[in-house]
């Protein structure tokens, strides 16, 4: 990602069956726009039997055959997908790589390095995982991560949730470039949930709603969340900000039918911790139907 959020190299995985077809007719769509690099990669483990061992020639032979496979696969869903790109040479830019499909795609993210990787879902239950791949490129990549779990609608319209600290701050700045790429409007959102009281020393005790001076508390976080959205360089993008009643990940879920992609950090108050399943972005990645994309903010 570029100092201006746009990226320049773009990093899309393929998989078989046609669960990457939507990643990478939209990253086909974000290099035409952006014009960057764009680089297809299939890891592909290697069979193995007990006692037996392929020769490296055998493995270059199956790496070839699934490298065809794949091209032809991808033609069609690519077809007119990239501004002035060609579906056949878009297909040609696919590679095949023998190896463990998330260690593969890792490696080649580094090396290049790419600053966007986009991914499709993993064929699984996204309630229950995300697939080796998508896990270890939320946890380990070095740069945005596109999860597109369906064919993509032109996006018109961004919905960022924002939680004031600077990390969430910076994906909004994503979202602003990502905007102005496509001529699209941000909904900045701001969730307020009322505080809990934490009865101390009594294991068994509920949390018991906070009901004293919830207004006041509602109205400061209004009022710092409506100067920091007024201060923030919008370098002439459209944009709204609404603050909302409720756990933020319920809201970003709630909205998401009305908006074409969602930009969210995943470091702050509220970002993405590698195991930490209950995590506000892991739960908005695993259970979104609408492409999102995810911000690390490195410290």
């Amino acid at each position: 990602m570029t100092a201006s959020g746009v990226p320049r190299k773009i990093l899309v995985a393929v998989a078989e069956g046609g669960l990457s077809d939507a990643a990478c007719v939209l990253g086909a769509e974000i290099a035409g726009r952006a014009r960057a690099e764009m680089e297809l990669l299939h890891g592909l483990p290697v069979p193995t039997l007990p006692g037996a061992r392929w020769s490296e020639p055998k493995v270059g032979e199956y790496a070839e055959e699934r490298r065809l496979s794949l091209r032809r696969a991808l033609a069609e869903p690519l077809k007119g997908s990239a501004t002035g790109s060609d579906a056949a040479e878009l297909a040609s830019k696919l590679s095949v790589v023998p190896g463990q499909p998330a260690k593969v795609l890792l490696e080649r993210a580094r090396s290049w390095p790419a600053d966007l990787l986009v991914l499709g879902t993993s064929g699984k239950s996204k309630e229950l995982d995300f697939g080796g791949v998508a896990r270890a490129a939320f946890s380990q990549a070095p740069c945005p991560v596109l999860l597109v779990p369906r064919p993509a609608r032109p996006i018109r319209k961004l919905l960022v949730p924002v939680d004031l600290s600077p990390a969430s701050l910076a994906a909004l700045a994503v979202a602003r470039d990502w905007a102005a790429l496509f001529s699209a409007r941000v909904l900045a959102v701001h969730c307020f949930s009322v505080p809990e009281l934490v009865a101390y020393g009594i294991p068994e005790a509920p949390l018991a709603p906070m009901d004293f001076g919830v207004e006041e508390l509602r109205e400061s976080a209004k009022q710092r969340f409506e100067r920091a959205m007024h201060e923030f360089d919008w370098r002439g993008v459209p944009w709204d900000a609404r603050l909302f009643d409720g756990p933020p990940e319920q809201i970003v879920l709630e909205l998401q039918d009305d908006h074409d992609l969602i930009v969210m950090s995943t470091h702050g108050h509220t970002g993405l911790a590698a195991a930490l399943l209950g995590s506000v972005a892991y739960d908005i990645l695993r259970r979104t139907h609408t492409p999102a994309l995810a911000v690390p903010v490195r410290s």
